[in-house]
């Protein structure tokens, strides 16, 4: 069924535009309800540690228009936005977003976790130094996964074991299982993206536990 920009009724031979009417309601459920479907911890997070108001609601736009977040979006592990780290290079914002190929409307309030994940796998090979295809095979990454893809995408589809013998070390599966308490359903054959939201909250977690952070 082909969707419509805007409704019209007809009533006495008039025809009343209702684009503006819904407008209005669609800023009202942004500031509302639709914080709950964006990440709600981490946009609660920002409100917690005093984050301007116009700046979330520009980072809310955003993560709504953005189809390569995963449901919920991804856990925030650092506490750093990406305006922080640009700074903390001494870069612009917009100098830190060209570098890494980043979408030039990425507000300053998304996450570094997030940013990370957004990069482009070819932008991030060139970082490691390696080709794609030797990404693929490291990685024994699904046809389906090429260099276009944002970092997050890609390497969700990592299996667990390549992912872990890549980061943690050679046979190391079910020692990080018992580090971030994952069940014994998981195993070697299991993607990155479906264990990843676990193992980044406990990231976040011992995070928080060193420098003291308590959520809301």
């Amino acid at each position: 069924m082909t969707s419509r920009c805007f409704l019209v009724i007809i009533r006495f031979g008039e025809v009343i535009d209702l684009k503006k009417i819904f407008m209005v309601i669609a800023a009202a459920v942004l500031l509302g309800a639709c914080s709950a479907d964006i990440n709600s911890a981490y946009v609660e997070d920002l409100k917690a540690r005093g984050a301007d108001k116009t700046e979330i609601e520009e980072l809310i736009r955003y993560e709504k228009n953005n189809r390569h977040l995963p449901d919920g979006g991804y856990v925030d592990v650092t506490g750093r936005t990406v305006e922080d780290v640009a700074r903390e290079r001494g870069l612009t914002l917009k100098e830190y977003l060209d570098e890494y190929e980043l979408p030039p409307d990425m507000p300053a309030l998304v996450s570094e976790t997030e940013a990370n994940y957004t990069i482009p796998v070819r932008r991030m090979l060139d970082m490691y130094g390696m080709s794609f295809e030797s990404f693929r095979q490291v990685f024994n990454m699904p046809d389906s996964v090429d260099e276009n893809m944002t970092w997050g995408e890609a390497i969700g589809e990592a299996p667990l074991g390549e992912y872990v013998d890549m980061y943690v070390g050679k046979d190391s599966l079910e020692g990080f299982k018992r580090m971030y308490s994952l069940d014994d359903s998981v195993n070697e054959s299991t993607k990155w993206k479906d264990v990843r939201e676990q193992v980044d909250a406990v990231k976040k977690a011992q995070r928080e536990k060193q420098t003291g952070q308590r959520d809301e």
